[in-house]
């Protein structure tokens, strides 16, 4: 159903065709209403089919259909004051908390968007977002803190059905269903509608894991870790392996490996972070609703956010070594793949270059054909 306030009710169709009230023109009549809860012009037919009949066929009139469309305008926006004093205090159970971990690479507390459709890093979507606990979670995504807006998108089958069925409950070990990847997705606008629905531009950034849940109800919250496509990682490795073997005093050939795959993936974290402004151009609601502008299913450059400063990626990797070092649970870090100490990295380049030459290859014939 459609979210709405607590103060607001969703619009019926006796408002719109008003026949409760007359428009433009003052009644003859001047009686005052005794039920001191509302005015009125003319017949009050709010009270009076309160007390005229207790048939169950009399109509049940909500009150707010009796507003003018100005009236209805100072009420909605005394509302979203309200809510937005709440949201943005803080102190609600409401508030995101979400917090980057540059140093690990992560995110925490990041609110949970569990719905019935995938979506894959690189694309944008216009979202209508009318569930209830789901408005709850938005709301407190842009108004409880500055930007950027994050949230996470993960796949539920049957979407909010599922939300407390055990079988897609998150983390539990060997028992659940649920699935543990997904998309950090970003809130580039938004704008609430008078029915309290929020219409929302959501740009996806990139993969994670869920690393562990921290709220399960009315929506799921978790700390999740950024997960880079492999090449990124690889093209860090040598250098990472080698600051780990000069930092980390050890003769276990697999936890330097595994310790510097792990930097590696965070300075593959870090540098996605340091293009993201230039990677996903703003896109303005108010520029779609008036300016004509269609929102791209894929998200475009902003040439005007390309960033001043160099990347740091030795910096990034030895301040996680350093972390590292004074961590109990390095030696949980998962490790790298088999097979990098298979081939050089060189050749490894030299063969996904190939595989893309082929697959433009494809394409061009498939063109052809159509053509």
């Amino acid at each position: 159903g459609v979210s709405v306030s607590a103060f607001a009710t969703p619009p019926t169709i006796s408002r719109v065709k008003r026949q409760t009230r007359s428009r433009g023109r003052t009644s003859s009549k001047s009686s005052t209403c005794g039920s001191k809860r509302h005015y009125y012009r003319g017949d009050c037919r709010l009270c009076s089919s309160s007390s005229s009949s207790s048939s169950d066929d009399s109509p049940q009139i909500n009150p707010n259909d009796l507003e003018s469309d100005e009236e209805r305008r100072r009420r909605m926006t005394l509302v979203r004051q309200i809510q937005k004093s709440f949201y943005s205090d803080g102190s609600s159970s409401s508030s995101t908390g979400i917090q980057k971990n540059s140093t690990k690479g992560m995110f925490t507390n990041v609110p949970l968007w569990r719905v019935q459709w995938t979506e894959l890093p690189g694309y944008q979507n216009v979202l209508n977002c009318h569930v209830a606990h789901y408005t709850h979670m938005f709301q407190g995504v842009v108004n409880g803190r500055p930007r950027p807006w994050y949230f996470g998108h993960v796949y539920l089958p049957g979407g909010s059905d599922n939300l407390e069925n055990p079988r897609y409950r998150l983390c539990e070990d060997g028992d659940s269903d649920a699935a543990h990847v997904g998309v950090l997705m970003k809130v580039s606008d938004y704008r609430q509608l008078d029915d309290g629905r929020l219409l929302l531009i959501a740009q996806a950034l990139g993969r994670f894991r869920i690393v562990d849940a921290t709220q399960h109800a009315p929506y799921a919250i978790a700390n999740v870790e950024l997960t880079p496509d492999r090449e990124l990682i690889q093209e860090y490795y040598p250098a990472a392996l080698d600051l780990v073997r000069a930092g980390i005093g050890s003769d276990n050939v697999k936890l330097l490996q595994a310790v510097a795959w792990e930097a590696a993936r965070i300075a593959a974290v870090n540098e996605a972070m340091h293009w993201e402004t230039f990677e996903y151009r703003n896109v303005n609601v108010n520029d779609t609703l008036t300016g004509g502008v269609e929102v791209s299913p894929i998200a475009n450059y902003d040439s005007a956010e390309v960033p001043t400063t160099a990347f740091d990626a030795e910096s990034v990797m030895r301040d996680y070594i350093d972390t590292a070092v004074e961590s109990s649970g390095i030696e949980d870090l998962d490790e790298p793949p088999n097979d990098l100490d298979a081939a050089s990295f060189e050749d490894a380049k030299r063969e996904i270059l190939n595989i893309e030459r082929e697959v433009w290859k494809d394409v061009d014939y498939l063109i052809q054909l159509l053509g």
